[in-house]
């Protein structure tokens, strides 16, 4: 099997038509919160259309930017599989729709489909490491790998190609929502990427972002290593 990417591409055929059969739809407004931390995590949420961020806030009221989801992927099936409350913010950052499935539906579903379960353990391993490196990489990182990386990371997981074989991220995100998920203050987001533009490497505007040289960005991950 194909390494999944969430919990419903872990399941089969016949474990996901079942699952889904439960499935009801919910939509949110942009700037509308899905759920906080600390939330009874009772439904997993498939989006269909739009954007969501998964953030926490530290004691000194400062957001950290997990991750940005988007159309197929899951959200919420950490409390759905553990029983325990939510461990992030899920805030709707566009007009977003999609459907909603109770957890114990996912837990019976699971209980019959072993190689799902396993998986599904492998997908969270995953999930964890990524999560070490990303907040290792925050810790000990200068501004530039930090927002080479979320350029990339963003890229690769949204990015599309035109004709002139040009890449463009198909959402749309703030210069403070990119220093968020870089963990940077919006002022040296906006200094790098003029710093960028004028090298040709990507074009930034309105919250549309252009990767006109890839290999530039990349090769500032290379250097740090």
């Amino acid at each position: 099997m194909a390494e999944a990417v969430s919990i419903l591409e872990a399941l089969t055929a016949k474990s996901r038509e079942q699952l889904m059969r439960h499935a009801r739809p919910r939509h949110f407004t942009a700037g509308s919160a899905l759920f906080y931390k600390g939330d009874d995590g009772s439904w997993l949420y498939l989006i269909e259309q739009g954007l969501v961020e998964i953030s926490l806030m530290s004691l000194q009221g400062k957001k950290a930017t997990l991750n940005h989801l988007g159309p197929g992927e899951v959200i919420g099936e950490l409390s759905a599989l553990d029983q325990l409350p939510r461990s992030a913010d899920a805030l709707a950052l566009t007009n977003t729709g999609g459907l909603v499935i109770p957890k114990q539906r996912l837990a019976e579903v699971l209980r019959d489909d072993s190689d799902a379960c396993l998986e599904v353990i492998r997908l969270l391993c995953s999930r964890v490491r990524n999560a070490s490196d990303m907040f290792e990489n925050r810790a000990v990182a200068p501004a530039s790998v930090r927002l080479a990386h979320c350029v990339l990371t963003l890229i690769r997981k949204w990015g599309e190609t035109d004709e002139q074989g040009i890449l463009h991220l198909s959402q749309q995100l703030s210069q403070a929502e990119l220093g968020e998920f870089a963990g940077l203050a919006r002022e040296n987001v906006n200094r790098l990427l003029k710093e960028w533009q004028a090298l040709g490497w990507l074009q930034f505007h309105r919250g549309q972002l252009t990767v006109l040289d890839a290999p530039a960005l990349q090769a500032i991950l290379d250097q740090s290593e």
